[in-house]
């Protein structure tokens, strides 16, 4: 559970016993070990700024009404050096390699918590300028990076709230081989029938036209 165990403990807690639910109706928990992950992170970190300030780079170079987290984002991107982003491709390929074995021999399923906090609070100044945060960033994304960097198959699902005086969600994240959608779907629908018990937020809109 050591990977569990670096979210909040309130987190850690709900999320274990989802796997428990699951294990009372049949699944069994292989642990397996994930190496460098430190590493994967700063891959997937570089892989993201690389492409953002390449591909968006003529439509918003030249723009000045960009927020100014979003100007620094684009400008740290292209200090990135063709050998760092090769070799956070490298990583990449590396992971795919790696995390694929896993699922052809010992797991069908990944589960971690969706993130290892609950939402954070926006600062007040942040609503006029916007955030640049890179730490809390790095740490909202700790569990859900290797899907988007290896691109397997991925879903969070809300399956609790907490204890606060305003509940706030918390999540699993179920990471599964490439063309095994299927069986997302079926622990999704298992955790929102069996699991899940929605609460109306404190400030809820209603959009549907029904």
């Amino acid at each position: 559970w050591d990977y569990f165990n670096d979210s909040d403990p309130e987190i850690a807690a709900h999320c274990k016993a989802v796997v428990n639910e699951l294990q009372k109706r049949g699944a069994k928990v292989v642990e397996v070990t994930i190496p460098h992950l430190k590493a994967l992170s700063m891959a997937h970190g570089f892989s993201l700024s690389t492409a953002f300030s390449s591909l968006e780079e003529t439509h918003f170079y030249h723009r000045n009404d960009l927020e100014p987290a979003t100007r620094i984002q684009l400008q740290v991107g292209k200090t990135i050096t063709g050998v760092e982003y090769m070799a956070a491709n490298r990583m990449r390929g590396w992971a795919i390699d790696y995390i694929k074995k896993l699922f052809a021999e010992q797991i069908d399923i990944f589960l971690t918590p969706g993130c290892p906090i609950v939402a954070p609070q926006i600062p007040k100044a942040a609503l006029s300028c916007g955030e640049s945060n890179l730490p809390l960033f790095s740490e909202v994304m700790r569990y859900i990076f290797l899907v988007n960097l290896a691109g397997f198959a991925g879903m969070t699902m809300p399956i609790t709230y907490t204890q606060a005086e305003d509940p706030l969600p918390i999540s699993l994240h179920v990471m599964c081989d490439h063309w095994n959608d299927a069986l997302l779907l079926r622990i999704a629908h298992f955790v929102e029938k069996s699991v899940l018990e929605r609460k109306q937020p404190k400030h809820f809109v209603k959009i549907s036209l029904e």
